[in-house]
């Protein structure tokens, strides 16, 4: 295994820490992500929080389990004695507008710790009558608390917390992961966010599903490990620390436009014709999880002369016609992101 970055001593040295891997300075990260390293000290927080560059590296694998991964994503929190250091990712694209986010991830560390994959959009980017700013965040949370048992983790449509700070139970679900799994446990997580809700999934099972305040505008997708003291976190012990690994992540996004006509396999044009009039808007409808090839589009119905799909072009194990590649005029665009340095791993 590959020693973790030293810890830095102090504030300054935190905040300012370079990075660990050329690999998060070149254009391969860059293009897509932004390490972060702000500080809450204006938040007034039980413990400041200061991102640092220094807690998101690279780690090479001595596991000899059945994933085989070579190498992974660390992103660390640790608590010091005078601040927390923490660990963010965030995309340079904040207009993300319905998603479905996968990753094959662990937790491992001390209680305390919050590890977690998100949706974010600040209150300042949504006009309001109230002007309460907490109330103008539209956010949508897979998280492991690592205060929480190990077969536990937190699905959240935030705010989470009132004006009182106590919990709104509409908004979030501490659920209980599926066939006795551990968020220790290299394990499959997926959060899909669309118009009228949020549903979370653990290696393909649904375990959760919150259409209370379901964000309604494009936003950021940001990945983190941290802690502040506070309520929903917790707090952790001096010289202790958590670790959020991340094998791989991707994600399908909404690129949909309104199309003029509407062809289903096997209906008839004068039916599609009056589906589309009924404000049917897709002449093309796509799955990234019925077909064999993993990472690519399979044609689930539409029109047959789209991409290389159609009638004739191979069997897949939905019973769909053809494989139908990525393209302008599918209803979702694909991008992936591998933070190693051997060739991608999709789902």
């Amino acid at each position: 295994m590959q020693l973790s970055p030293a810890l830095l001593p102090d504030e300054e040295n935190t905040t300012n820490a370079l990075a660990t891997s050329s690999y998060f300075t070149s254009n391969n990260f860059t293009s897509f992500w932004q390490s972060q390293n702000w500080n809450n000290s204006v938040a007034n927080a039980s413990v400041l929080r200061i991102n640092s560059l220094n807690n998101i590296y690279i780690e090479k694998s001595a596991d000899k389990d059945k994933d085989g991964a070579a190498t992974w994503l660390t992103l660390r929190t640790a608590r010091h004695t005078d601040f927390q250091s923490a660990a963010e990712i965030v995309t340079q694209n904040d207009t993300f507008h319905f998603l479905s986010m996968r990753m094959l991830a662990r937790t491992i560390g001390d209680p305390g710790g919050c590890m977690g994959m998100f949706t974010y959009r600040d209150g300042s980017s949504s006009p309001s009558a109230s002007g309460n700013t907490n109330d103008l965040v539209q956010e949508v949370d897979l998280e492991v608390l690592t205060k929480y048992p190990r077969d536990h983790i937190q699905c959240t449509n935030q705010p989470s917390l009132d004006h009182n700070q106590e919990i709104i139970a509409a908004a979030t679900q501490n659920v209980t992961l599926p066939d006795g799994l551990g968020w220790d446990d290299w394990t499959v997580y997926r959060l899909d966010w669309t118009p009228t809700q949020s549903t979370w999934y653990v290696n393909g099972k649904q375990i959760a599903n919150i259409s209370f305040q379901t964000p309604r505008d494009p936003t950021s997708i940001h990945i983190n490990a941290w802690s502040d003291g506070s309520k929903w976190t917790g707090t952790m012990a001096p010289g202790t620390q958590a670790h959020l690994q991340i094998q791989w992540w991707e994600v399908l996004y909404n690129a949909t436009a309104t199309n003029t006509a509407l062809t289903k396999v096997g209906v008839s044009s004068a039916a599609a014709k009056k589906d589309a009039d009924n404000g049917g808007s897709c002449s093309n409808v796509c799955s990234i999880d019925a077909g064999d090839a993993p990472g690519q589009a399979v044609l689930v119905w539409g029109n047959s002369s789209s991409g290389d799909g159609g009638s004739g072009g191979g069997g897949t194990k939905n019973g769909a016609p053809g494989r139908l590649m990525p393209s302008s005029a599918m209803w979702a665009s694909l991008l992936s992101a591998l933070f190693a340095l051997y060739p991608i791993a999709y789902l």
